[in-house]
């Protein structure tokens, strides 16, 4: 009898000890995938923001080409830069606006997609590490029940 409660007992502790080691190793692990994971969504986010900055850049460059063609080719055919020459070129310059305003508003939407999903991933990473806490204290607590339990009764 004596043996059985002692056997209980340390099967009890071992139980509850080794549930809460796997317990607090798997929200390490996962921890550590969401910090990871956090990490990798601000970079992403930092370079879809250059990536925007660069794409806007290029879209201003070829803009002032295709302006400056505009504004050559009147030039040099003697058209005077006034009525359906002005028309092209203001029309130009509006679809140049606009193309800039969605390429910028178009990154935004992207970056601020990453920028969301690492804080989420950070909160992610608090909340498995009051996992990793709970695991500690449930084993705590298996322990001491397995105890009372076995000699307590």
């Amino acid at each position: 009898m004596v043996f059985g409660i002692i056997a209980g007992a340390v099967l009890g502790v071992a139980s509850s000890l080794f549930g809460a080691k796997g317990k607090h190793d798997a929200a390490s692990a996962e921890q550590e995938g969401l910090r990871i994971r956090a990490q990798q969504s601000e970079k992403s986010a930092d370079i879809t923001a250059t990536g925007t900055d660069i794409r806007v850049a290029q879209q201003e460059r070829s803009a002032f080409k295709v302006l400056g063609g505009i504004r050559a080719a009147a030039g040099a055919s003697g058209v005077k830069q006034s009525g359906s020459v002005l028309d092209i070129i203001r029309s130009s310059t509006a679809e140049a606006a606009l193309d800039k305003g969605l390429i910028t508003t178009q990154g935004a939407i992207d970056e601020g997609g990453f920028r969301a999903e690492a804080a989420e991933a950070r909160v992610g990473v608090q909340a498995a590490g009051k996992k990793k806490t709970g695991s500690i204290i449930g084993g705590v607590l298996g322990v001491a029940s397995s105890l009372l339990g076995s000699f307590g009764g």
